[in-house]
Parts: C-alpha cells; structure tokens; sequence
C-alpha cells in the first residue's frame, strides 16, 4: 500500500485538497478530494500504529501503481488546495453572514 496524506497547522477554516496521481504520460491517473488534517499532530506510522484516516488521505495498492507507472515507481502528483473565504448561509449559496 502506498499513502499519500495532507496536513497542515491549526486553523480556524477547513482547508481542501484535491490530490491526483498520474502515470508518466499523464494520460492515466486516480484522484480524490479531501478534507486536510487539521492540526499539525497526526502523523502517518507503520508497524500497526495509528495512520491518516481515509477522509484526509489517498491510499493506492501495489497493482495501481503497477498499472499507474509499472516497475519504475515514478509518478506525477498534483495537488490542488481550496480554502473556503466566505461563510455561506443555509439556503442561499453565496450569501455571507454580514448579509443577513
């Protein structure tokens, strides 16, 4: 299995990560959007120990990376951060808080 996770230091907004892996011609590829660990003490460890949850992390197995980049173990990686500016009131997309 390999891991691909995100982290970041305390903040007061979540932070979202879209995180694409592609093959070496960039014409194949697996990508997830997730929600960034949030504060700076969650660690990846081996050995049974406690690992990025799913909601944070990209978990590809052995046969996808084979097929992503076959025995050179050489990918892209992309990732693409999004954080949320403005506050958003229920009902009313585009709405923010100072405009209720």
């Amino acid at each position: 299995m390999y891991l691909i996770w995100t982290q970041s230091v305390p903040s007061v907004r979540p932070l979202y990560v879209s995180i694409t892996v592609y093959d070496g011609t960039m014409s194949e590829g697996r990508s997830v959007l997730r929600l960034v660990t949030n504060s700076g003490r969650a660690r990846p460890e081996l050995d049974g120990k406690q690992l990025p949850k799913a909601q944070h992390s990209l978990w590809l197995t052995e046969r996808e990376m084979q097929q992503l980049c076959g025995k050179e173990h050489k990918v892209h990686l992309e990732m693409i951060l999004n954080e949320r500016l403005e506050e958003t009131t229920q009902g009313k997309p585009g709405t923010t808080s100072a405009q209720k």
